[in-house]
């Protein structure tokens, strides 16, 4: 059993039996179907204590089941070949690509389309490069005209041919991760995410999705169950029994309510003889009085109130108090404006100091710190200007560190606290009500009519406090000390004398009131028959509170949980699992290429992503951002560090089985060459590599580590730009098979095969064998009329060699005349009908394949009149 399996095991134990059977579905691959979602919900409700188990539940056995199914092997699949290709680039049309399960070479000049065929495969792949595919940018642009390619896809399946039009997925080609110059800088200089997740940890993933949708359910459930309290609808008056109603909840307490709504037998014979008390009264029409004299003295009395509410937010206490605070909120300023020109080296034309401008900087500091990350804080190496959003430059990055400083400085604090006290102060005092004493109100009308001079007395008092509260907001505005007034005094006892003379009024008359007694009688009628309805209700009401018990208990966060536990398992092991192996397998790599500059992977998370980038390893000393990668590692150092990094990836992405290499080892020398060509032959021997060069020394180290590895399949093709046009491709045809055609053996294969071959097939092979022959020209002036002095795609020039090289011009000017004669006939060039003055036929290639192995016998006969071997 593997180590995640068993970490996995251990987890789920933990779990409520709902999410281990959910797991258990995830592992058994059980389509998450309406029923099955019925299914967890009820054993998320049973688990909550919400449901009455339905019956004995099915035994869990999740460790036999993800022991079967974890970390199992990708399918072997690689790309068998490319072709079709249609406007893309200016690439030549009618080739044709094939490919070596294991190593495949293509090898050309720069110019030549290699990238071209490099970036259509990174526009269907994985690539961390430029994905753009362009059409020929020499011809009008049509945006109708489809760029295609062909895919043969070969696995254990057999072949599979996918017609594939750019800019669309192709799942058939995600196997393959694609290395350029334009992922290269990527690699290098920027943050990536670990996207990968191995085989085991998506069904991590499967059950956070899987959950939240029976949480969703689980909701809907909750919105089914709440029900609008529409028992108040039938309680009118304001009683006891109404507030209670009207506050039906889950914390409502059900026996209290019982017993409010049980009538003992004393009030049931009371209620029902109410009315007769009712109507027996004599009714008096004092009540209306009764009800003035009332609203007479709470006016009064709220006079009262509000004139002490006055007396003591403006007195002289409340004044010396917010003098002394201005003169501390002075000094502090001094201290901050101080400290901020100091911090910031910013010169006297800046605000510094000001609330505006510490508004400014904690605004800046607020957004920094709410944004997305979670281990380190801004500004950090590669961040960007919060206000123009450049990269942040050191000085700059230095320049807000020191902001934040000052931010969390005494000094700032204790100014702002005491800014802010300043602020609610005055806030308290300008909302003081002041315009509340006017002839609308009852007790102004009272007062006007019975104590002119107390009216009047009360008015001077409210003058003299608005003009105090005036003072004390504009002291507190300009930070200036506010001047002593003394606080006017109010006729309190006057005012209670008429409030106490108002009262015992309104004894006398509900003495004498037998209406009053009617009101009386009728409001216990009302308490008597709500308690009457409530005991009706109570059946319903029991139900509608043990349901908003229920939906409380659904929707706690013990019932319904949430994926962060989920969340938390799947990134511990992720960071075990890829993070903490990325970083090894990313050393190892530097190691093998015997690279010992100073770098190294940081990685750090964000919402639930891993990212990685390559950093230097700096001295204490350095600050901060000072270097960039980039900037201090040479080109090729830049390239070799960005193809670990690669590799690193490669080898992590367990479904990963074919890389393409577009120039991989451009600005290396030869001692790196010799490193990364046996590293990229090893990975031949785990999964498809396609390689694109127009470096030959690479191109031997590749064959000369190929032929030392045992298993590996090589094939190399030719990629040229003839005629102005890139992307003829030549198979089987590079430097690496040039003794090959120092017989005809190729050509007359193709012979053959034209013979037999259909009239549609047969012109195909035909020019094969004109162009087989035209290399066997090639090669006949490589190695016979030069004697391999100078080999076309050697390093080294065999100068004692030179003696043995005699050319007759018969013979030259016929090699001429041929190559050109034979040009005619092959893909590589494109002719009009009348220039083709015959049609290759069987009969045209074997006449001259026997004049070539006639010319190459005149030259052995020629060297040998001339004396050489």
């Amino acid at each position: 059993m593997s180590s995640l399996s068993d970490k996995i095991i251990d987890w789920s134990k933990s779990l409520p039996y709902w999410e281990q059977s959910a797991l258990q579905k995830i592992i058994d691959g059980v389509e998450f179907t309406r029923p099955v979602y019925t299914e967890l919900l009820g054993y998320l409700l049973e688990d909550a204590g919400l449901k009455e188990p339905a019956g004995k539940r099915p035994t869990l056995n999740i460790s036999q089941k993800i022991e079967a199914s974890v970390l199992q092997p990708s399918q072997n699949r690689y790309l068998k070949r490319m072709f079709g290709v249609q406007n893309v680039n200016a690439l030549a049309s009618g080739q044709e690509l094939s490919f070596s399960p294991n190593l495949t070479v293509i090898y050309g000049n720069n110019g030549s389309g290699k990238s071209g065929y490099a970036r259509i495969i990174g526009n269907t792949a994985f690539t961390r490069g430029d994905k753009q595919v362009l059409m020929d940018v020499t011809k009008q642009y049509d945006p109708s005209l489809p760029q295609t390619v062909c895919f043969e896809i070969e696995d254990d399946n057999g072949s599979k041919t996918i017609e594939h039009h750019l800019g669309q997925q192709c799942y058939e080609m995600d196997m393959f991760h694609v290395f350029d110059s334009t992922s290269a800088r990527v690699h290098l200089t920027k943050q990536n995410t670990l996207s990968f997740v191995p085989a085991g940890l998506q069904y991590l993933t499967q059950l956070a999705e899987v959950t939240d949708v029976v949480r969703s359910r689980l909701s809907q459930e909750v919105e089914k169950r709440r029900q609008q309290n529409h028992f108040i609808d039938h309680f009118s008056e304001d009683t006891e029994v109404k507030t209670v109603i009207s506050n039906l909840n889950a914390q409502t307490d059900i026996v209290a309510l019982r017993k409010m709504s049980n009538l003992s037998n004393q009030e049931s014979a009371r209620l029902e003889t109410i009315d007769k008390g009712i109507t027996s009264f004599q009714t008096q029409n004092v009540l209306e009085e009764i009800k003035q004299i009332e609203l007479k003295i709470s006016d009064l009395q709220k006079l009262i109130t509000k004139l002490e509410t006055l007396a003591k937010a403006l007195d002289q206490e409340k004044i010396q108090s917010i003098n002394e605070q201005i003169s501390e909120w002075a000094e502090r300023n001094t201290l901050v404006s101080s400290l901020s020109r100091k911090s910031t080296n910013i010169g006297t034309d800046i605000a510094i100091g000001t609330s505006l401008w510490l508004q400014f900087v904690e605004s800046a500091h607020q957004l920094a710190t709410n944004g997305e990350r979670t281990e380190q804080a801004y500004p950090q190496s590669g961040d960007v200007c919060l206000l123009c959003n450049q990269p942040l430059s050191p000085s700059a990055m230095d320049h807000i560190e020191r902001l934040w400083s000052i931010l969390e400085s005494d000094a700032l604090t204790g100014f702002q606290n005491l800014d802010l006290q300043l602020q609610n102060i005055q806030a308290e005092i300008d909302e003081l009500e002041l315009d509340f004493f006017n002839d609308q109100l009852v007790s102004y009308r009272h007062l006007q009519r019975y104590d002119q001079n107390v009216l009047v007395n009360i008015q001077e008092i409210i003058e003299t406090f608005a003009s105090i509260r005036q003072e004390i907001i504009l002291g507190i505005i300009n930070k200036q000390p506010i001047g002593s007034k003394p606080a006017p005094k109010f006729p309190l006892d006057k005012v209670n004398q008429l409030i106490f003379n108002l009262e015992k009024e309104a004894i006398q008359l509900k003495e004498t009131d037998t209406r009053f007694q009617v009101a009386r009688l009728k409001e216990e009628k009302i308490r008597l028959q709500h308690r009457q309805k409530l005991a009706k209700l109570m059946p319903d009401i029991e139900k509608y509170v043990n349901n908003e018990i229920w939906i409380v208990q659904a929707e706690s966060s013990k019932t319904k949980r949430s994926t962060r536990h989920i969340s938390q398992q799947f990134n511990a092991l992720f960071d075990e699992l890829v993070t903490q192996r990325y970083i090894q397998l990313f050393t190892e790599n530097l190691e093998r290429l015997n690279f010992r500059a100073s770098v190294q992977v940081n990685t750090r998370g964000r919402k639930g992503e891993t990212l990685k980038q390559i950093v230097l390893q700096m001295d204490e000393s350095v600050p901060t951002g000072q270097v960039q990668t980039e900037k201090v590692l040479s080109e090729g150092e830049q390239k070799a560090v960005a193809l670990a990094d690669f590799l690193t990836e490669v080898a992590l992405d367990e479904v990963c089985s074919g890389i393409v290499l577009d120039d991989p080892v451009t600005s290396l020398d030869f001692d790196w060459k010799d490193l990364i060509a046996p590293l990229l032959v090893k990975e031949a021997s785990q999964k498809q590599v396609v390689i694109l060069t127009h470096d030959l020394h690479f191109l031997y180290c590749l064959k000369e580590a190929a032929s030392n590895t045992q298993g590996i399949d090589l094939v190399a093709h030719w990629i040229e730009k003839r005629d102005g046009i890139p992307g003829w491709i030549f198979q089987n045809n590079t430097p690496l098979s040039e003794g090959d055609y120092k017989s005809t053996h190729k050509a007359q294969t193709y012979l053959e095969q034209a013979k037999q071959a259909s009239p549609e097939l047969q012109q195909t092979f035909l020019q094969a064998g004109f162009g087989a022959l035209r290399t066997n020209y090639e090669a006949f002036v490589i190695f016979d009329l030069f004697g391999s002095v100078v080999m076309r795609f050697g390093e080294r020039i065999s100068i004692d060699r030179l003696k043995y090289v005699y050319i007759n011009p018969d013979i030259k000017d016929t090699v001429i005349q041929k190559v050109g004669f034979l040009s005619r006939y092959i893909e590589g060039h494109l002719h009009s009908d009348a220039y083709i003055l015959q049609k290759p036929t069987p009969d045209l290639l074997k006449q001259e394949i026997d004049e070539f192995n006639g010319l190459k016998k005149r030259h052995k006969d020629y060297l040998k009149e001339m004396g050489t071997k």
